[in-house]
This record gives C-alpha cells, sequence and structure tokens, in this order.
C-alpha cells in the first residue's frame, strides 16, 4: 500500500523557539528554586502569555526602557524575506495616532517572525462587551461611530484592516472602544493572509465579495465588514444567512438580507449599514465618513418619546449641565398630539435659550408627567427660584411620586448659592452626596466658574462618580506631570 508522503511543517522557527524558551526558563525556575530567567524578544521582557489565534501569540511584555507593560504579539509569517516590507507598514500604523485605534508602540522580527507591541488593554473583547448584558441600543450604536472613526483615520494613513470583527476589538476599562490586530494589513501568510489578487484573507462572516473571490480589497472591504459587525451588534443576527463561503456570497450578491423584526428600535440604522452591504464596492459608502454621518444623524434625529439626547441639543450653550444630562437619557411619553405640540413649542423657546418663558408655558399644564419634568428642567436651567419652587409644589399636589432631585433641598440651596456667587459653598454642598445628574449639574455650573485648583479638584471627583465631564479635563490640563 503506498505510503502518503511524509507532512513537513512550514511553521517558522520563531514562535516555536520562543515558547519552548519559556517552558526551559520556568522549568529551571521550578528545579532549582529560583525565579524563572525572563525571555526577551529585542528589549522586552515576556511575562505572562494572554492568547493565541490564528495570526500568532500575545503576551503580556515589560519594556524596561520605558517602564511600563506593554502587549506583544508574535505573528506568523514564512520567513523574514518579507521583513522590510513588514516593517515599513508597521511605522506607517505606528504614526497613527487616535483614540479609536489600538497604539503600536514598536515592531520588529525576532528569529524569523515579526512581531508588533502595543498598549496593554485591560478590558475584553466587543463581542464579551455585547455578552456581559443586555445593551441600549443607542450606547451600541455610538461605541460603532468612535470605531468607524478609528477606521476612517487609518484608511487616510493608507491602511486596510481586512478583518474587521467583534474580536478585533477591544474594550479597555475606560469604556473606550479600540480597533485592533491590523496583523493582516501588515503580514503576507503561509495561509495567504495578504491584500494582493487570488488571495482570501479575513473571517467569512465579516469578509466582503471581493475578499471571498480573492480580489484586492480595499477601504471598501473594510466598510463592509464593520456593517456585518454592526448589525450583529445592534440587531443580534448576522445579515447574511449561508453554511458555506458560496452561500454567504451568493446571499450578498442578490441582497438576500435577513429579516429584521419590524418594531425594531434601531430600524433607523438598516438603511445605511445595507447600502454599506452592497456587493460591489463601488455602491457602498463613498468612505467611512459618509457611513459615520449617517449614524450620526440617527443618534442626532429627534425622537419625540426620547428626550435623552434631544435635552443635550435644547440645553446645548446654556450650560455644561447638558452634557451630563444626556448621560442619563429620561422617557417623555405623550399622552396627546397638543401634549406633544406644546412640548415642541418649548423646546423651542430652549433652542432660543429662553428658559424662564419655557417655564411659564409649561406650567398651564401641571397635571402632564412629561411636561412637569420639563418645566422643572426649565426653570432650573434658568435659574429662577420662584419658577422652580412653584414646578416642584405642582409636581407633590398632582402625582405621588418622587419628585425630580432638582426639586430637593440640597440642590435647590446649591442653586441659590450659585446665583449668589458663592461657587465653593455651592460644590461642598454637593459633593459628598451620592451622584445624580440633577446635581452634577449644578456641580458643573460652579466648577466652570471656579478658578482654583482645590475647586476643580473637588468637583471633579464628585463628576467621576458618574462621569467624567469638561472640568476633569481642565483638572488633567493644570495638574503638574
Amino acid at each position: 500500500m503506498e505510503q502518503a508522503p511524509a507532512r513537513t511543517s512550514t511553521a517558522p522557527p520563531g514562535i516555536p523557539s520562543l515558547e519552548r524558551r519559556r517552558v526551559q526558563a520556568a522549568l529551571r525556575a521550578r528545579l532549582f528554586g529560583r525565579e524563572p530567567e525572563p525571555v526577551r524578544v529585542g528589549r522586552f521582557l515576556l511575562r505572562d502569555r494572554l492568547g493565541a489565534g490564528a495570526m500568532g501569540i500575545v503576551y503580556v511584555a515589560y519594556d524596561p526602557r520605558l517602564q511600563r507593560d506593554v502587549a506583544l504579539k508574535m505573528l506568523h509569517s514564512p520567513g523574514n524575506q518579507e521583513g522590510e516590507a513588514f516593517l515599513h507598514e508597521a511605522r506607517a500604523l505606528a504614526l497613527l495616532s487616535h483614540p479609536n485605534v489600538l497604539q503600536i508602540h514598536d515592531a520588529g522580527i525576532e528569529e524569523g517572525c515579526p512581531y508588533l507591541v502595543s498598549e496593554l488593554v485591560h478590558g475584553g473583547t466587543l463581542r464579551a462587551w455585547l455578552q456581559e448584558q443586555p445593551r441600549p441600543w443607542r450606547q451600541v450604536l455610538r461605541l460603532l461611530v468612535d470605531l468607524g472613526r478609528g477606521l476612517h483615520a487609518a484608511h487616510q494613513r493608507g491602511l486596510v484592516h481586512r478583518d474587521i470583527k467583534p474580536e478585533n476589538v477591544l474594550i479597555g476599562a475606560d469604556g473606550r472602544p479600540r480597533v485592533a490586530d491590523f496583523g493582516l494589513s501588515l503580514v503576507p501568510t503561509p495561509l495567504g493572509l495578504s491584500s494582493s489578487p487570488g488571495s482570501i484573507a479575513g473571517t467569512l462572516r465579516y469578509m466582503a465579495p471581493e475578499q471571498m473571490r480573492g480580489d484586492r480589497t480595499e477601504p471598501a472591504s473594510d466598510q463592509f465588514g464593520f456593517c456585518v459587525m454592526a448589525h450583529e451588534a445592534l440587531f443580534g443576527s448576522l445579515p447574511f444567512q449561508g453554511n458555506s463561503s458560496a452561500e454567504i456570497l451568493a446571499a450578498v450578491e442578490a441582497g438576500a438580507f435577513s429579516q429584521v423584526p419590524r418594531g425594531h428600535p434601531a430600524h433607523a440604522v438598516l438603511a445605511p449599514l445595507r447600502r454599506g452591504l452592497r456587493a460591489s464596492p463601488a455602491a457602498r459608502h463613498p468612505s467611512m465618513a459618509e457611513l459615520l454621518l449617517e449614524l450620526e444623524g440617527v443618534l442626532r434625529r429627534r425622537n419625540a418619546l426620547w428626550l435623552g439626547a434631544g435635552i443635550l441639543a435644547l440645553l446645548a450653550g446654556a450650560s455644561g449641565a447638558a452634557l451630563v444630562l444626556a448621560r442619563s437619557p429620561v422617557a417623555f411619553e405623550f399622552s396627546s398630539a397638543s401634549e406633544r405640540d406644546l412640548y415642541l413649542q418649548a423646546a423651542e423657546l430652549t433652542r432660543q435659550q429662553r428658559y424662564l418663558d419655557c417655564a411659564r408655558l409649561l406650567e398651564k399644564h401641571p397635571r402632564s408627567e412629561s411636561l412637569s419634568r420639563f418645566r422643572i428642567t426649565c426653570a432650573a436651567t434658568g435659574q429662577s427660584p420662584a419658577l422652580l419652587e412653584q414646578a416642584c409644589a405642582d409636581w407633590k399636589r398632582h402625582r405621588a411620586q418622587t419628585p425630580p432631585a432638582e426639586c430637593s433641598d440640597h440642590v435647590r440651596e446649591a442653586r441659590r448659592l450659585l446665583a449668589a456667587g458663592h461657587h465653593e459653598r455651592c460644590i461642598a454642598t454637593l459633593e459628598r452626596l451620592p451622584y445624580d445628574v440633577w446635581s452634577a449639574t449644578v456641580v458643573q455650573e460652579c466648577a466652570n466658574k471656579l478658578y482654583t485648583i482645590d475647586g476643580f479638584f473637588r468637583a471633579c471627583t464628585y463628576l467621576r462618580k458618574g462621569a467624567p465631564g469638561p472640568p476633569c479635563k481642565r483638572l488633567e490640563m493644570l495638574t503638574p506631570r
């Protein structure tokens, strides 16, 4: 019986050798009862192995020169013949500094294997973030828009990712998303991971059709992958179904999108996403910039039933308070068309910064919970103790539920101090209390008028109980490093 020829390994010597050195160092340390000798890659000392994938192995490493922990990824490569091209591309990526792109610090070649050194992100992937708990669709869309900005910045540098998927997005403990793993844009590998015609790169379910066919990829290919990822994140399903590349490709070319439940709150996002999912690159958005404009338009669009984002637009220009209010949306429900129309009249007054006129207009309808909430907001923003007192009294007279925090004694006292110019006493009244958006509104207004480091520090400490705001940024600029 004829034997099959023996298979020869095409794995490069670098990664197996590196792993062997780590194992040997650990064994020597255990045998002789001493600390393991550090394994070096360039100037970096390897500490722990974070994980491994098709592209390579990721380690936690220490940079003795800058005295910080970093992430070091050893990438599979057929050898060092592509070394110069890899280093050239890595330098281009390192020059890209964007808050939503994983920052590359260094690159090199070790035993024939290229490696990338990046910031170490303490957090998880986008997929893990989505699985942790149900996320409001607006929160997910805002995160996706931030990611899109990072991807667009890479495109402007001439870089194409080629493997956009939830596993290649890292979300740090600070909540900031970062596009990671630009490995496919840097390294030709034995598996054909390159951008040249005739090779296939990426993950099947997120691939643009031109990638599946092995054609040259371009920024429009990343746009397609981004839209697949966004569809999955927002609707919980992939836009095209199929068990093989041929079935998925046929669905894409036929425009056979998966069904999205009617009445889904994120339904307005479908149109821009589906344009980015068209089979022909030329039929997609001209660039990520145009796609992001449409997605941001969905976020900005006013919804009469949800004013959380609307309050930011209505109160913009009055104070930094709007930035805090927008982070905690409240549902405003209208019982009739006339009630909704009255709200729109009041909203127009706030756009003109006529907050006291807004409060006076709405006092005609004290029984409407939604309009009463808005009335209290207008009276407080207009800094009228008398109108605020009356609005709060009407609330207590017509409903049993707890009034908004703006009606509490400590918030009203803080507003009195603010109006009198006692800004530090204003902050002292609120800083020891639990965080709420109404108190944060007053704290932020007081902090905006302070010019002392101590005052800013106290305001920033309070705001960070909920979410950092502009005073924190100003404090960071003033604090010596």
